[in-house]
């Protein structure tokens, strides 16, 4: 039974006594209104025509996506409810006829744990929400939130994107998308993405892992990435820098097989000192020494020669080979750290 409008429309026949529309436009009521004495019945028609065929077509939009009578009993309120109700359903309907598709929040648990609903990275939803656990199958292998993306709607839908930001011991964000072609129609392997939290420029510009970084100044000032608060450096005396609250140099080999040490280098890349590092076996305490480095072997030109001092005499006094010194001018030495395991929690 359909829904009752009440709202008609006045005056609609095709030979109803209303005049034209070009009359109506030129009609002195039209701006001041009727006179009390002289209503002229063609005109009135005409108003009333124009304001009910409005009246009944907001009337019967409601009536049909609201589901419900629309009755001229006053009710304002009510009047206003059932319209917001009827626009809701008219987009809810044209959204679901277009075919698309949004964002879903519904949780999503992923990996090999109690609180899981799926342990396949690959079986979560498209477009949808959700957070991962390390063990699931044909995960990035972290802790945290991520979210699947779909490429469009119909054999688009096979092109997507994931990424999952972790946040233990620090926040990375990992991605993978998926190649939705017809012969391949699979994932590409997950990918890490290198930022502030997990990388920085060496001394010589160059980028590498961070977490812990140490750089040292030549006064034996120092900087730390986030990872390495509570690790300090004191400048002992010329050339000899140690550096205090950690366990030796970094142990995953990531710079290397001393975990290691960037010193600066010139334009040509060849290193500005050399330096002789030590680990105090029981403190893990890291004393680096810096000696000036030359480049004897290389040409003239490209040769390391440091001014020392200027003597008494306006003599200039150049570092020797192998001679103890401080870091250069305007640069700094990065050394990456251990920490000790009470620092890291």
């Amino acid at each position: 039974m359909s829904p009752k409008n009440d709202f008609k429309a006045f005056s609609i026949s095709n030979n109803a006594n209303v005049v034209s529309q070009e009359r109506y436009e030129e009609s002195q009521s039209l701006n001041t209104g009727f006179p009390p004495d002289n209503i002229t019945v063609h005109v009135l028609n005409k108003v009333l025509r124009q304001s009910s065929t409005i009246a009944s077509v907001v009337a019967n939009f409601i009536a049909t996506y609201s589901g419900n009578d629309v009755l001229d009993d006053g009710d304002i309120v009510k009047l206003a409810t059932q319209l917001n109700r009827a626009l809701e359903q008219k987009i809810a309907t044209d959204v679901k006829n277009l075919d698309l598709e949004f964002i879903s929040t519904k949780p999503v648990v992923v990996g090999n744990n109690t609180a899981s609903t799926i342990d396949n990275f690959d079986n979560i939803p498209q477009n949808s929400t959700y957070f991962g656990y390390p063990a699931g199958l044909n995960g990035p292998g972290v802790y945290g939130p991520g979210i699947r993306f779909s490429g469009g709607y119909g054999t688009f839908k096979g092109y997507e994107l994931m990424m999952q930001a972790t946040y233990l011991p620090k926040s990375e964000l990992y991605y993978r998308a998926r190649n939705g072609d017809g012969s391949i129609n699979k994932w590409n392997p997950w990918y890490k993405v290198w930022s502030t939290s997990n990388a920085k420029s060496d001394t010589n510009g160059n980028l590498k892992v961070s977490s812990p970084v140490v750089d040292i100044h030549p006064d034996g000032t120092y900087e730390l990435t986030r990872e390495a608060e509570g690790v300090t450096v004191e400048r002992i005396e010329t050339g000899k820098y140690r550096i205090s609250g950690c366990n030796g140099f970094a142990k995953d080999g990531a710079w290397g097989i001393h975990g290691g040490t960037i010193v600066p280098a010139d334009s040509n890349g060849l290193n500005l000192i050399w330096v002789c590092e030590s680990v105090n076996s029981s403190s893990g305490d890291i004393t680096i020494e810096c000696y000036h480095r030359q480049n004897k072997e290389a040409p003239i030109f490209a040769q390391n020669k440091r001014v020392k001092r200027i003597n008494d005499d306006g003599e200039v006094i150049y570092y020797n080979d192998g001679e103890l010194c401080d870091i250069p001018d305007g640069r700094v030495i990065n050394v990456r750290v251990q920490l000790p395991e009470k620092l890291k929690k």
